[in-house]
């Protein structure tokens, strides 16, 4: 599997944007959901997407079609950015 890094600048934010910002989810809420998805990924494999080989991944966490055009659009929208803001080949290479 080939790998892609990527940088992305990003302006700083100031201290009083931080602080009046919402709350926002609770540690407790994502705990939850986090425990859910791991209860269903041993369900469906005995064990977590992390863990699952390249066909096992192809077996068990299928995108469904629209799902799978947006995540090829958004691969080939990475790839075209990547050439044309470095001129690079479409081999990897190290920077």
């Amino acid at each position: 599997m080939d790998r892609i890094d990527l940088h992305v600048e990003v302006q700083s934010v100031e201290i009083a944007d931080l602080s009046s910002m919402d709350e926002g989810e609770t540690s407790e809420s994502i705990r939850v959901r986090v425990r859910r998805a791991h209860e269903i990924q041993q369900k469906r494999a005995g064990i977590f997407n992390s863990r699952l080989s390249e066909k096992e991944l192809k077996k068990y966490c299928q995108l469904d079609e629209k799902r799978d055009k947006d995540n090829r659009n958004g691969g080939q929208q990475i790839f075209s950015l990547r050439q044309s803001l470095f001129k690079k080949s479409s081999r990897p290479q190290e920077l």
